[in-house]
């Protein structure tokens, strides 16, 4: 192996001044000079003393945080290109990650002051650098919690035979993970470590025993696979992530006694990672072959795995804590560097920093619990920042030292191996970032074609602008993640705030109606014979007689309660052309699709058709579920309505309604016309609302509004729908027979979706106000029976599922970290 010089002695070291405020200063406007200085100061009188690691206690702790999980999935990659390419590239990339270990550590040596990642960027190139690197450093490490937080969780689930909600017991391991945490030097959790790599290496000698004593029968080994491109290297990232702890080097050897042993530990770590991934590889893959499961403890028989989590449980909580701390240390140093903070015990200094272990913990469970494609999320963030740390940024380490301390580019031409190996690294480094970003990637797009996603991250938002279809996909999938984490927001408040609940009944003989045997195939009930879902179709749309300003909200919310995952992310909604640029609430409303309208019939039709045939015509080739939302009343029924209500069927000598509003007809129209000929299997579903405890002839304003219902703890004690279900087929929308679904109408298209004759819209408008009037006859009937039905099904407004509390409070993550952020600006 090559060698990598130290410069130290060739360095002048500018020596630091001596008092607080000259230090304070120096830490926040000089940090080439903090790079020059060794990072933390030994004083008699301090309350905390960092250096006091010994290489063997590094050696440890390096061990405890990179075999924690890199050894039990690299069976997978054997069977997958192999034994003799799997065990060579173990071998391989163990190997030059020692290499790379002597590079970091010899930065380290020439550079005392850098504590982390960032603080070698800025040396590298200033502090756009330093910022990029800290980040990485910071995220990957609260995903590493986060993937030692599930391990934890998967163990403790595995142990109770699943006895106990997946939430309490991730939660649970995570309070235990912040107590690791919470030392603020890491000789604190020294012997922690030590304990840590026994556990690890039992848990790993046990496995093999048990997989030994337990051969898969007619298992198949192969010495090489023919694979994919795309296979092979997911089967490569394996052992390259396993290898993924560099990151820590620098905080680790801050810490040392002697940081000049710093090498010792690095050859401990790395042949211990290296031999024991073989050993442990190839004795998996040979006793259960290519069935090999992913974690490998999954693969082993249920006492037999019982076992060797139960061994490896502590090391999954050791390394969570590491993790962690390191994510807290690395902001915690930058924020007090060289004051008083950092080496005694002020109030200000264990607020900050128990409220950064806290975070670091916080936010690594959130992601764990309440995303579906964390482990993606993380093979993402391993290649982004994984691959630098551990491979390719050690050659500009080697490069830029070269460079300043031996002589400029002559004395990298003078030693033209290593300049090679060291170009080598930077390659390396930029090759595993490029492909596996391409495979966590597509991985992702393959999850979400096979309906594995249910929940995006609003950080995936600047794909957008790529020219690629998944960035586009992705995108929508963010948007939809929004929506529904909207839609279990207003199911939540409900619960909290205003109790109440859905009394569901179906019509069985007039327009719409529903047989006995489809209402029960649609009823879903569990085994305590309570509703938990509804089965009605995923592509429709709703319209009802509008009572009151909150009928969208509960609209909204029966939606969460249609199918198993509920259908409330692909609602839309047309709204006044006036709210569009309400600050906050608008805004959202435009990323949400929603459809505003001027109110002008001339002017909003075509803009209402062409969105509408867009959003039917991507439902139709993405399969994904749409509900639109219309009030054929236009708006709800009051005293200042109904008389025109009553004007208007005066003079159109036709029957008034007693319960509601006339409906209007052209807009539902067009929307069905625009909608139908894209979704051949679109439905209308067809919605009569009554709020108890409102008169006959009262209106619903007076009794039920946002305010009095959430403000003054007066909901409405049910909201009672009774439902009709029709197809296209049922609804005489006209002729589409010349309608192409491919083209989206606009300015330049007659198409007949938007032009209607007017025969067919008299035949339509007929038919509604016939609906209409059933509607509120039903309605008086209820009135005298307080029931739509003598068979009901009632529906408690509350979440069905416990991760469903953090989509809820998703929602106001992103305005939660803007707020942070700018004050961490200031």
């Amino acid at each position: 192996m090559a060698s990598s010089e130290s410069y130290v002695e060739e360095k002048t070291v500018k020596q630091p001044p001596t008092t607080d405020n000259s230090r304070s200063k120096s830490a926040d406007h000089s940090p080439d000079h903090n790079a020059e200085t060794d990072v933390f100061e030994e004083q008699p009188g301090h309350d905390f003393h960092y250096k006091t690691l010994s290489w063997q206690f590094v050696s440890l702790l390096m061990i405890a945080e990179i075999v924690s999980n890199g050894m039990l999935s690299l069976p997978s990659a054997l069977a997958v290109v192999g034994i003799v390419p799997a065990v060579i590239l173990i071998i391989f990339f163990g190997v030059f990650a020692l290499y790379t270990a002597k590079l970091l550590i010899d930065f380290k040596l020439n550079h005392p002051g850098v504590h982390n990642m960032g603080d070698a960027g800025f040396v590298l190139g200033g502090q756009i650098p330093r910022e990029i690197l800290s980040a990485g450093t910071i995220i990957f490490a609260i995903f590493g919690t986060g993937s030692e937080l599930l391990s934890g969780q998967q163990a403790l689930s595995t142990l109770s035979n699943n006895g106990l909600c997946a939430m309490y017991l991730l939660l649970i391991f995570s309070a235990a993970t912040l107590l690791v945490a919470l030392p603020r030097t890491l000789d604190r959790v020294g012997w922690l470590g030590l304990f840590s790599v026994c556990l690890i290496t039992i848990s790993g000698v046990v496995a093999m025993i048990g997989a030994g004593i337990n051969p898969v029968p007619g298992r198949v080994l192969n010495a090489t696979v023919s694979t994919s491109f795309y296979q092979a290297f997911l089967a490569i990232t394996n052992p390259v992530f396993a290898y993924a702890g560099h990151f820590m080097f620098f905080i680790l050897i801050s810490e040392m006694k002697q940081p000049a042993d710093a090498m010792k530990a690095a050859w401990c770590l790395q042949g211990f990672a290296t031999v024991f991934y073989v050993v442990f590889a190839v004795v998996i893959y040979v006793y259960i072959g290519n069935t090999v499961a992913s974690p490998a403890l999954l693969s082993l028989p249920e006492k037999w795995s019982k076992a060797t989590f139960a061994i490896a449980l502590g090391n999954f909580l050791i390394a969570g804590g590491l993790y962690s701390h390191t994510a807290a240390k690395i902001v915690f140093v930058r924020w007090f560097r060289h004051t008083k903070h950092m080496y005694t015990h002020t109030i200000l200094g264990w607020i900050a920093w128990i409220g950064l272990c806290f975070a670091a913990v916080a936010v690594a469970f959130i992601l764990a619990i309440a995303v579906p494609i964390f482990s993606y999320l993380i093979g993402i963030a391993a290649s982004l920042f994984a691959s630098w740390y551990t491979y390719g940024i050690a050659g500009f380490f080697w490069f830029h030292d070269s460079y300043h301390f031996r002589g400029g580019w002559v004395a990298v031409r003078k030693r033209p191996a290593q300049a090679a190996l060291a170009a080598f690294t930077i390659l390396l480094g930029a090759f595993v970032c490029v492909a596996g970003t391409y495979v966590s990637i597509k991985l992702i797009v393959d999850a979400y074609e096979e309906n594995l996603i249910h929940t995006l991250q609003l950080c995936l938002l600047p794909i957008l602008p790529l020219p690629f279809k998944w960035s586009r996909t992705l995108y929508a999938e963010t948007v939809r993640y929004t929506k529904r984490a909207f839609g279990c927001l207003l199911v939540l408040m409900c619960q909290w705030f205003a109790p109440t609940k859905l009394i569901i009944s179906f019509e069985r003989e007039g327009k719409g109606r529903l047989t006995q045997e489809e209402i029960d195939r649609i009823v879903k009930k569990n085994s305590n014979g309570e509703v938990e879902s509804l089965d009605l179709p995923t592509k429709f749309v709703f319209i009802a007689n509008h009572q009151v300003y909150a009928d969208w909200w509960y609209g909204w919310c029966l939606t969460y309660y249609i199918g198993p995952q509920g259908v409330h992310d692909s609602v839309y909604i047309t709204l006044k052309k006036s709210l569009r640029w309400v600050p906050i609430l608008g805004w959202a409303m435009q990323f949400y699709n929603f459809i505003f309208l001027a109110r002008s019939w001339v002017s909003d039709r075509l803009q209402l058709s062409s969105h509408l045939s867009a959003l039917g015509k991507a439902a139709k080739e993405q399969d994904n579920p749409l509900v639109f939302f219309l009030y054929p009343e236009g708006t709800v029924v009051s005293k200042d309505t109904r008389p025109i209500s009553k004007k208007f069927a005066d003079k159109m000598g036709i029957d008034d309604m007693t319960n509601m509003l006339l409906p209007r007809s052209t807009g539902l129209l067009f929307s069905l016309r625009s909608l139908a000929p894209r979704i051949p299997d679109l439905k209308m579903l067809d919605v009569t609302t009554v709020y108890p405890g409102i008169p006959p002839m009262g209106y619903g304003q007076s009794w039920y509004t946002l305010r009095s219902i959430f403000l003054h703890g007066v909901p409405p004690p049910a909201i009672h729908y009774h439902l009709r279900l029709f197809s296209m087929n049922d609804v005489p929308i006209g002729d589409l027979s010349k309608t192409d679904p491919s083209v989206i109408p606009d300015s330049t298209t007659a198409a007949v979706e938007v032009e209607i004759p007017e025969d067919e819209k008299a035949a339509f408008d007929l038919w509604l106000r016939e609906l209409w009037h059933e509607k509120d006859n039903s309605i008086t009937k209820w009135f005298e029976q307080s029931s739509f039905s003598k068979t009901r099904n009632e529906i408690p407004l509350r979440l069905r599922r416990g991760r469903d509390v953090l989509d809820a409070f998703g929602f106001f993550l992103p305005a939660v970290a803007g707020y942070m952020w700018s004050r961490i600006k200031k």
